[in-house]
């Protein structure tokens, strides 16, 4: 719907224009009254162009009693007609834009959703990888001055570990990875023993 000064503007040129012509031609220039109640369908809220449609029709069966003229009901039939045509075509329209709206809605919320979720595996995937690193790097800490091969052991362990959370994150970036229970529950239980901490 255009702003209301536009549409008022646009409407009101038009009946101008009708009003010219149905002073100028006569019986045939009553059609335009198709033309601008058509014209007020399209552009004005329902709540005024319905009433200015009945307006219409009513002034176009008037001019036919008052006039010569004879029955104007086919011209009334007109305005109605082709009004009720142009508010469904309006409905659809409206509707099928509301349609595109809550598409392009669901799709920013699928987005969103997506970042989340990554957000989160992103979220699992280092926190665990960290917390075991971290328990094994204060672990060799702790041997380095107490058994220096047990300590290179863990230091080995460490850097496969780093690794292996690297390579977590990059396939969590291409979307490949997925948590499992088992894997998870494994990787605890390697990481605890190594610790010598019995669950």
């Amino acid at each position: 719907t255009p702003p209301p000064a536009r549409a008022a503007s646009y409407v009101g040129g038009l009946a101008v224009l009708g009003a010219v012509d149905v002073l100028g031609g006569g019986e045939q220039g009553l059609a335009c009254a198709v033309y601008v109640a058509v014209a007020c369908v399209m552009v004005l809220p329902f709540m005024l162009a319905a009433p200015m449609v009945v307006a219409l029709t009513v002034a176009t069966i008037l001019l036919g009693v008052v006039t010569d003229w004879g029955t104007q009901i086919g011209t009334a039939f007109g305005v109605m007609a082709a009004s009720l045509a142009v508010f469904g075509l309006r409905a659809v329209m409206t509707r099928n834009l509301e349609l595109i709206r809550a598409h392009e809605e669901n799709a920013s919320l699928a987005v969103e959703n997506e970042r989340n979720r990554f957000a989160r595996d992103l979220h699992d995937i280092l926190g665990h990888s960290l917390t075991v690193i971290t328990v094994k790097a204060e672990l060799a800490n702790r041997l380095i001055d107490v058994d220096v091969d047990r300590a290179k052991a863990e230091l080995d362990d460490l850097e496969r570990l780093s690794r292996d959370a690297l390579a977590d994150v990059r396939r969590a970036v291409e979307g490949y990875r997925e948590l499992t229970l088992p894997g998870e529950l494994a990787r605890a239980r390697t990481a605890l023993s190594a610790a010598e901490i019995e669950a």
